[in-house]
């Protein structure tokens, strides 16, 4: 499908290069309307994107804090928060901390065997060795760099890739391919990790130090706004929050 449009080439200043020389495309019809609904959506959407940021980041530490908190005092994982706001006795605003059974491990990449470096940097639990028999798998892995692969070979297996079916190997390029694997290591938090975390440590000090070594991938989502108001002013808030947001907005 063709839309009509109209080019021109945008000519360099005297004295410049004039292989510098850039294309333009001037926009008509519904193609103007679509590029207008970009430019003010995009707009719109960076300037509410880095506000929205910014303020994650700090009700996200806070709400974290809290949730660790209960935690600790539960001994057993408390499950997601709602997060409210109220105006008066009424809810006004409310989004959800969601922490899932899913987490991360900063392993250090180097000689140093991961089970190992991880065990020096569990300080807080007594017996790091059994915690990490018990709670972490650590699945070994190879990866092809493909950096280590020379063009023809490179092409035959984009190739594959690209076409699928079977790759059939001789001698030789099984030894490349072979030469190519890289050795990794993937983990896995075992399920239920959160309901067995405060036994292994002694303070909420501690708890928190190993959520930051182990660490789940906590989300903050179902932001509401408005919710024991009336439609119309309920809007009308949203209207007077973009405002406040967009005076800053270059």
């Amino acid at each position: 499908m063709t839309t009509k449009t109209k080019s021109q080439i945008i000519r360099p200043l005297v004295g410049e290069n004039l292989e510098q020389e850039s294309l333009q495309f001037i926009v008509e019809d519904s193609l103007l309307d679509s590029l207008n609904e970009f430019c003010f959506s995009k707009v719109l959407s960076d300037a509410f994107e880095k506000n929205t940021k910014a303020t994650r980041n700090l009700l996200l530490c806070s709400a974290w804090n809290l949730w660790v908190e209960e935690l600790w005092a539960r001994s057993t994982n408390p499950g997601s928060a709602r997060i409210l706001g109220l105006q008066g006795d009424a809810e006004n605003v409310a989004a959800l901390l969601v922490v899932p059974d899913t987490f991360d491990i900063s392993l250090k990449n180097g000689a140093e065997e991961p089970e190992e470096w991880l065990g020096k940097k569990l300080t807080m639990i007594k017996t790091p060795k059994a915690f990490i028999e018990k709670e972490i798998k650590f699945i070994p892995t190879l990866s092809l760099d493909l950096s280590k692969l020379d063009k023809d070979t490179l092409t035959m297996f984009i190739g594959y890739l690209t076409n699928g079916g079977e790759i059939t190997l001789d001698e030789d390029n099984r030894g490349k391919f072979n030469r190519a694997l890289v050795p990794n290591l993937k983990y896995e938090v075992k399920a239920g990790f959160l309901n067995r975390i405060c036994s292994y440590v002694n303070s909420v000090e501690n708890l928190t130090s190993l959520l930051e070594i182990i660490t789940p991938r906590v989300q903050l989502r179902s932001a509401k706004v408005g919710l024991s108001s009336p439609e119309e002013i309920r809007r009308a808030s949203l209207v007077n929050k973009a405002e406040s947001i967009l005076k800053d907005c270059k």
